[in-house]
């Protein structure tokens, strides 16, 4: 998404027009559709192993329409000037700019950050009561809660800047110099989503191999059982 962002950004700066017009609306969606979509995802992770839902298996075919639905969130909330911001906004669109449009973002990346923590925290519970009865549970979900971490560390740290940078413009700041520093911070938050999962991810796939050498090794020796889901 964040690709996809930057290749409509830089076109339209280069030759502004009618794409320009058109693209412009839609370019800062991309940004509110990332931060829809890892709550989206943490979400379906509690289902998988909170509720023992095999989200491939029950949502799978209707993937398609969830996306559809974050779109079109993201692109109501992008044309009432949510999460967009003058250091990545095109040359050819109008900003909004006010204390409003500062206002709204903030609250509605709190409540995104909220929820997706809420989550997260049925994950950690269900992960503590897998390890408290682990006579009766085998541990093959700790992990997995582990990895969705480590990409809600990236995802929080990024929505942190990018949350700080609105609170500083609600308030005047006549200092260019700070000025050029918080929109440092958003740049630096809008860009950093993609490169810190990428590296997150490498480094969990290398984690993620030697478990499952691990418990090959170990599952060897013992026989195969079926248990149902966790009470979360």
């Amino acid at each position: 998404m964040q690709i996809i962002d930057m290749v409509l950004t830089c076109t339209n700066m280069l030759k502004p027009g009618a794409i320009c017009d058109i693209t412009g609306r839609f370019s800062p969606s991309f940004l509110t559709l990332n931060l829809l979509s890892v709550m989206s995802f943490a979400y379906l992770i509690y289902l998988k192993i909170c509720k023992n839902i095999d989200v491939n298996e029950k949502t799978g075919k209707y993937d398609w329409k969830l996306w559809k639905l974050l779109f079109l969130v993201s692109w109501v909330a992008t044309i009432f000037g949510l999460n967009r911001y003058e250091p990545r906004s095109l040359w050819c669109t109008n900003q909004p700019k006010g204390e409003i449009i500062y206002l709204s973002n903030i609250i509605f990346i709190i409540s995104v950050l909220f929820s997706t923590i809420l989550i997260y925290c049925k994950l950690k519970n269900s992960n503590m009561n897998q390890i408290s009865i682990v006579e009766k549970y085998i541990p093959t979900h700790p992990h997995i809660v582990r990895n969705a971490a480590s990409y809600l560390l990236v995802f929080f740290l990024q929505w942190t800047c990018i949350l700080i940078y609105n609170f500083s413009s609600i308030f005047e700041i006549n200092d260019k110099l700070t000025k050029t520093y918080f929109a440092a911070l958003l740049i630096l938050g809008i860009n950093f989503g993609g490169i810190g999962n990428a590296m997150v991810y490498i480094i969990n796939e290398y984690r993620t191999q030697i478990i499952e050498e691990n418990s090959d090794n170990l599952m060897g020796s013992f026989s195969t059982k079926t248990y149902g889901s966790l009470d979360c």
